[in-house]
């Protein structure tokens, strides 16, 4: 077992099994940390819905072995209405997602050390050299990647880190894979192959809930919220997650099997975190964050994997333009100013619209239950892709659809917001 090597990934999340494949294929010696043992990975990190589109599958080559069911459409639901839009999508079994990960990653050349869990990074004349993990084992290498999620123990370490991710930006979820959904249900939208989301503080307060139709009766339900002041506001003072998300599915004339909390039977269950946040830096002098780590996230709808498995895969890339300069006898260069290359492709390639769709979250998750209804009732009215439009923050598209009453929330949202304005952040700077 070798002591040095070119790249350690802290994480086995598609996001660093992408940055680890990408690298490892090239011929550079990789290592891949995670926390859980061999044997029961992914079972304690399977916390993703896993809804995707064909961009990202037919991208990174994923097959179809990895596919619960395919969709056909992406719907909008709110307390009294919904939208139905036509979309094509996937939705994947994560656990098997991430073992294909793994798999190609390791086939590629990489080394996997379960039972791993990093917890600080090794740092020398404060220049990090690689990863303390298991106690006091210490692994090196050229370049760290961290994939550890909102962990982040490199990503947020005081010496060498470069993001603090902060409570009141964290959202939180829970989800239970469910048998006796009826997806035509008499008086809702036919969740037949579909991907649906509902706007209802009723049920997720600032937040969402969803179904996602994953074949014959069975489903992936869940909620989830941003714990920060529009939560709070809209709560309540009893607010529990779990005790939302069974009364809801127990109310919900889709399960009706499901008489009382004590009928709810999951196939599996599945929690987890993220924070909806706009990252200053992802990277620093020898080490770059992806996925999770530096919420890459999308803020609005929670589609993690494509954007997770683009941050690898740039993350991927430079690191291989690092290495590229030892190859004739010259010292990796790992300097901050190579590694920014990263922040730079993070901005352009892997979050382009971030500002924008985070700037949407927030006044979209501001509105009340009522605003929901007359929202469904504008995009039926609309044509073409005036939701995607929406979602991207298009200026023209939200002063199409802006009501007098949306102005209180607007301009809260403005004030939040714009000082996190790449533009503004530069000036400041």
């Amino acid at each position: 077992m070798e002591d040095k090597y070119d790249v350690a990934v802290v994480g086995a999340g598609p996001a660093g099994l992408e940055a680890a494949r990408t690298v490892a294929s090239r011929g550079w010696d990789v290592a891949v940390l995670e926390s859980e043992g061999e044997e029961e990975y992914p079972a304690q990190s399977n916390k993703s819905t896993a809804g995707t589109f064909p961009r990202m599958m037919g991208s990174y080559n994923i097959p179809g072995d990895v596919v619960m069911h395919n969709t056909d459409s992406v719907l909008l639901e709110s307390p009294d209405d919904f939208y139905r839009q036509a979309r094509t999508g996937s939705v994947l079994d994560f656990g098997e997602f991430k073992e294909y990960m793994m798999d190609e990653a390791v086939e590629a050349g990489a080394e996997a050390f379960y039972s791993s869990r990093v917890n600080a990074p090794v740092v020398e004349d404060g220049s990090i050299q690689g990863v303390k993990y298991s106690g006091d084992e210490e692994l090196y290498a050229d370049i760290v990647i961290d994939a550890a999620g909102p962990g982040a123990p490199i990503a947020q370490d005081d010496d060498i880190g470069f993001i603090d991710l902060e409570p009141g930006n964290r959202a939180v979820g829970w989800e239970y894979l469910l048998e006796g959904l009826e997806p035509d249900a008499e008086g809702f939208a036919d969740l037949t192959d579909s991907m649906m989301l509902r706007l209802d503080h009723d049920i997720a307060p600032g937040g969402y809930s969803w179904i996602f139709h994953t074949g014959e009766d069975q489903a992936k339900v869940g909620l989830c919220y941003i714990d920060n002041e529009t939560h709070r506001e809209y709560r309540g003072d009893d607010f529990n997650i779990l005790d939302s998300l069974e009364e809801w599915i127990v109310d919900d004339p889709r399960f009706p099997e499901i008489k009382d909390r004590e009928d709810i039977d999951p196939v599996e269950r599945h929690q987890g975190s993220a924070h909806i946040q706009i990252p200053e830096s992802v990277s620093n002098e020898g080490v770059m964050g992806v996925g999770d780590t530096v919420s890459t996230v999308d803020p609005l709808w929670g589609e993690g994997i494509d954007t997770g498995m683009k941050s690898g895969e740039q993350a991927g890339i430079t690191a291989l333009e690092a290495l590229g300069q030892g190859r004739h006898g010259g010292e990796p260069d790992t300097s901050e100013k190579m590694m920014q290359r990263y922040d730079r492709r993070w901005r352009e390639k892997v979050a382009p619209n971030r500002w924008k769709r985070d700037f949407m979250t927030h006044l979209i998750y501001n509105a009340e239950n009522e605003r929901y209804n007359t929202l469904m009732q504008q995009l039926k009215e609309k044509e073409g892709d005036s939701l995607r439009k929406l979602n991207e923050g298009k200026a023209r598209e939200i002063i199409d659809i802006a009501r007098l009453e949306d102005l209180p929330g607007l301009a809260k949202v403005t004030k939040d917001k714009i000082p996190e304005h790449p533009v503004i952040r530069k000036f400041k700077d």
